[in-house]
């Protein structure tokens, strides 16, 4: 696994709608906050257009890991995610902690990120 040794944020979602675009900019204050901690960001997105999500990744300048799964795969089946956005929480072996973690606008999330980094 690329990312063991560091806990890993997921989240799972699709193009920019109002909301999302406030999720993700506290996303993004997330990754920087915690930067220089052992936490992985990966957001996979549930997009069909590649060239768009490719596009909204620079035109957005979105950081951490991201990743296409051409729509409704098996990756949201294996972790049955049945909405967007959606946020899960894995350990640093990979464990799961949360398939419905705190969203990024939702403070409790620093508290469920520093009681497993400490």
């Amino acid at each position: 696994m690329a990312f063991k040794g560091t806990a890993g944020k997921s989240a799972s979602g699709a193009s920019m709608s109002k909301y999302d675009v406030e999720v993700e900019a506290r996303l993004q204050a997330l990754e920087k906050d915690y930067h220089d901690k052992k936490i992985t960001f990966l957001s996979i997105s549930v997009d069909t257009d590649r060239d768009a999500w490719l596009k909204m990744i620079k035109d957005k300048n979105l950081t951490g890991v991201q990743l296409w799964a051409n729509g409704w795969s098996s990756i949201t089946e294996l972790y049955a995610i049945f909405g967007i956005p959606r946020f899960l929480l894995f350990d640093e072996n990979g464990k799961i902690i949360s398939t419905d973690a705190p969203r990024p606008t939702n403070n409790d999330i620093r508290d469920l990120f520093d009681s497993y980094l400490n």
